[in-house]
């Protein structure tokens, strides 16, 4: 599997990227009462911060701006960062839903950046994130009946393949058939940043807090200072067309759960992925 982002995202965007943290054989089953303290004591921190204004803070400002850019008004079709920061802000607790869940949450709202998940089961072949065409198909979460398709020139991520969305406006709103469960075993988690709202440094720490919080609660002192565009160490990334940019799976660098010190380790035959946790990530930027 490739997970792309095309070319025209970031002539439009070129302050854009994006951390992909992929895990395969989780148990995602179980509620986490660690991860719900932690879910909760992250709402408290944004709620009494003054600093935090879903009105002001540069970036909740930069993702409203980033979708008049591509044709979609902030204010009907809010960006998943900006709604969460809503809701902590006039006191409302942020469900519980499950470990992957409730993890990306926390990262979104310590970091105030949008983070969003998929089941990667659910998905045939490659996901890009581009511009749609309004060919594409969506069935929002919950409602699998309701059968949209997406404004022209909307971002969205999208399986080009079979024309099946799984997120609309960049961050908006999530398909039913991707949706995180407790039978999820697979996923793929976008830790998303518009800079220089937010670091690069910044979202590598997000994205590396996300791969170990979720399942073992320890944050792992990993260097990034190797990441280059595309993915962890010293992979080059690779792109499958001159106008795209990706990462594949079976590329990356992995780290697994048994060694709680993270060592790095290249992929190589013999590791079974429903053995054993095995997690990964990437970045991608202009």
């Amino acid at each position: 599997m490739l997970f792309r982002i095309e070319e025209g995202v970031f002539q439009m965007f070129p302050q854009f990227c994006r951390g992909v943290v992929m895990a395969a054989g989780i148990d995602n089953s179980r509620p986490s009462a660690e991860l719900e303290r932690l879910l909760r004591e992250q709402e408290e921190t944004m709620r009494q911060d003054p600093a935090i204004d879903p009105a002001t803070h540069p970036r909740l400002l930069a993702w409203k701006e980033a979708y008049r850019q591509f044709g979609s008004n902030p204010n009907k079709f809010t960006p998943s960062i900006v709604f969460l920061a809503k809701q902590v802000k006039s006191g409302k607790a942020v469900r519980s839903i499950s470990p992957a869940v409730d993890a990306f949450n926390i990262i979104s709202i310590r970091h105030v950046i949008p983070c969003g998940g998929d089941d990667m089961n659910s998905v045939e072949g490659d996901v890009t994130l581009g511009r749609a065409v309004s060919d594409e198909t969506f069935a929002p979460i919950f409602k699998l009946e309701e059968i949209e398709h997406p404004d022209p020139g909307e971002i969205i991520y999208v399986n080009r393949k079979t024309k099946r969305v799984l997120c609309r406006r960049w961050n908006w709103r999530n398909a039913d058939f991707s949706k995180l469960a407790p039978e999820t075993r697979n996923l793929a988690i976008n830790v998303d940043g518009m800079m220089p709202a937010i670091g690069r440094a910044e979202i590598e720490e997000a994205a590396a807090t996300y791969l170990f919080t979720t399942w073992t609660q320890r944050i792992p002192r990993l260097n990034f200072s190797s990441i280059h565009d595309g993915m962890i160490g010293d992979v080059p990334r690779t792109p499958t067309h001159a106008d795209e940019r990706g990462t594949s799976v079976s590329d990356v660098r992995v780290y697994r759960r048994a060694n709680v010190k993270a060592e790095r380790i290249l992929p190589r035959p013999g590791i079974k992925r429903r053995q054993a946790l095995v997690i990964a990530a990437a970045m991608v930027c202009a």
